[in-house]
C-alpha cells in the first residue's frame, strides 16, 4: 500500500465529529451542515432517509433501506477523499 502524504491527526476529535450522525425530527440537515463543517464525510440519518455530506456540501441521498450498506460507501468515500484525492489531482496537474 502506499503511504498517505498527510500526516495524521495530531489529538482526537471531540464528539460531535463522529462519521454518523442522527437527526432529531425538528433538525434541518442543511443547517447541522452549517452549524458542524466537518471535513471528513458524515452520515446523516434522517426519518425518511439518509444522506451522505462533505463540509457543508451534501453529495448522496440514500433510502433508509440502505442503512446496512451505508457505512460501506461512508469508508469508500473516506478512503477516496483522504488517501487518495491528492495524488488524484497531482496526477492532473
Amino acid at each position: 500500500m502506499c503511504p498517505s502524504p498527510t500526516a495524521p491527526p495530531k489529538k482526537l476529535g471531540s464528539a460531535s465529529e463522529g462519521l454518523v450522525h442522527v437527526l432529531e425530527p425538528s433538525e434541518d440537515p442543511d443547517m447541522f451542515l452549517q452549524r458542524w463543517p466537518i471535513t471528513s464525510p458524515i452520515l446523516l440519518v434522517e426519518s425518511a432517509d439518509l444522506l451522505l455530506a462533505v463540509g457543508t456540501m451534501p453529495l448522496i441521498t440514500l433510502p433508509k433501506e440502505m442503512i446496512h450498506q451505508a457505512p460501506l460507501i461512508l469508508m469508500g468515500c473516506y478512503y477516496t477523499f483522504h488517501q487518495t484525492y491528492s495524488k488524484y489531482v497531482a496526477t492532473l496537474l
